[in-house]
């Protein structure tokens, strides 16, 4: 931690350090996985990202023009969560609240990837829901601003992909709130016109996105259930 915060304060034409000490630290992360934890201890990963947390802070707002930097600032917050996984809960809403302030300073898809990273580890636990949609509503009101023109599709396509892809991974953990929020018609207004793109991969993460939005209102007759009822409805009147 000390390595990486004298590299994060030094000159920026010293980055390539910085990207060396956090592709070190995302390793370390990555391959720790202890066998068991008993009560009142911590998982060792929270334990390393609770210590270099105003470290990454530091670094997400002194190069968060360097995109490649922050691929490898969100890959390592994309191991510590998968090697936490629920252990990660106490960070959860830091991690979030980074992640939207990030992307509202300067909007790289990294950001949106690490957000769908937080639903796959948290989405299937209801307590943490409130704070997964308030993410997704911070997130889109970020890419509805960025996205208002097809020219500003047409620049951004990797956006659109990592955007609908986002949507789509919510749907699949946990759709009630986006399929009860007005928010999902916008959400199906931008992908019509992200359809309009000459690009193979937002093409793919906008109609990964209606897929999901269409399966969670039709679903099979074996899986057919009350929510899933509810769930149709509101499909139906978006």
């Amino acid at each position: 931690a000390q390595q990486l915060a004298t590299y994060a304060s030094a000159p920026e034409e010293n980055v390539k350090l910085v990207v060396a000490e956090l592709e070190r630290l995302t390793t370390i992360v990555r391959y720790i996985h202890p066998h068991q934890l008993t009560n009142g201890h911590t998982h060792p990963v929270l334990d390393v990202m609770q210590q270099v947390w105003p470290v990454l802070e530091a670094i997400a707002e002194r190069f968060r023009s360097n995109p490649n930097l922050m691929e490898k600032l969100c890959r390592c917050y994309k191991h510590a969560m998968r090697s936490c996984n629920v252990h990660f809960a106490p960070m959860l809403p830091k991690m979030i609240a980074h992640l939207v302030q990030s992307f509202s300073k300067a909007p790289h898809c990294s950001f949106l990837y690490a957000g769908s990273i937080c639903i796959t580890e948290f989405g299937n636990v209801r307590e943490y829901v409130p704070v997964l949609f308030d993410m997704i509503q911070n997130f889109s009101g970020i890419v509805f601003q960025n996205l208002q023109s097809i020219e500003q599709f047409t620049a951004n396509p990797d956006m659109v992909e990592e955007y609908f892809y986002l949507v789509a991974r919510f749907i699949s953990y946990c759709p009630d709130p986006l399929l009860q929020s007005p928010m999902l018609a916008s959400v199906l207004q931008c992908g019509v016109i992200g359809l309009r793109l000459e690009h193979r991969e937002a093409h793919q993460g906008v109609l990964h996105c209606f897929e999901k939005v269409i399966s969670a209102g039709d679903p099979t007759p074996d899986g057919w259930t009350p929510q899933l009822a509810e769930q149709r409805e509101l499909v139906r009147q978006v």
